[in-house]
């Protein structure tokens, strides 16, 4: 059997512990992915977090227990998760007044999957991130996005046929909704069980043979605009 090796965060812990138990966790959790490796997984218990979180080529699982907030007032224009390879899940956090969550290089490959996740009064949503090569995927499910009546709420981007799933998600609040950006053929994006509001619910552009599929929305209001779909 594999074990996976975890590491603990907590708002009584401190950063000199070894963060290998609730006992012994870490106060940060940017302490905690520094003595992460790739593959780990990091239990932030519930509490405030205002930090900016840098995991490099780091892929790892961030799991809240509890209220975990991880709060970008103050930090600056700068996202407040950035890396640059690996595959990295978010389960069970709130992210509050940051400018962006989550930018990334999307040249590498990479891949992201939210769960059950908020993201709230935010100038940037999801941007940048690549859809990622050899399978990986982007999946979103069971989120809310809420913005602050300006900028896109999921800017994504697909490097790789499996492209996009967004899957019972709720996108409210954005100039633009959805942002898809294809760059290769042949890519495929899939949107389930979802509500988007905005001047712009879903704006595309996608090469030939890309497509998008939205099926199961619970509303799609477009206040200034109808859908944009550019061929590139």
């Amino acid at each position: 059997m594999v074990v996976i090796p975890s590491f603990y965060v907590a708002k009584d812990g401190a950063d000199g512990n070894s963060g290998a138990s609730w006992a012994l966790a870490k106060l940060t959790i940017g302490a905690a992915i520094t003595a992460a490796a790739s593959g780990d997984t990091i239990y932030i218990a519930a509490g405030t977090y205002n930090e900016i979180y840098t995991c490099g080529a780091k892929g790892l699982t961030f799991q809240g227990v509890g209220k975990v907030i991880l709060s970008g007032a103050g930090l600056g224009s700068g996202s407040l998760v950035t890396w640059s390879a690996g595959t990295c899940t978010l389960n069970d956090l709130q992210v509050l007044n940051a400018e962006s969550i989550l930018v990334v290089d999307p040249s590498t490959y990479i891949g992201l999957t939210m769960n059950r996740c908020a993201v709230l009064n935010c100038a940037g949503g999801v941007g940048g991130v690549s859809a990622g090569g050899n399978g990986s995927k982007l999946t979103l499910s069971d989120c809310l996005f809420v913005g602050r009546g300006t900028g896109i709420g999921l800017d994504l981007h697909a490097y790789a046929p499996g492209g996009t799933t967004v899957t019972r998600c709720t996108v409210l609040s954005w100039a633009t909704g959805v942002r898809m950006l294809s760059y290769i053929t042949e890519s495929q994006s899939n949107v389930m069980d979802s509500c988007f509001v905005g001047s712009c619910a879903v704006a595309l552009q996608l090469p030939t043979k890309s497509s998008l599929y939205v099926s199961d929305y619970n509303a799609l209001d477009f206040t200034a605009g109808k859908c944009i779909v550019n061929s590139v």
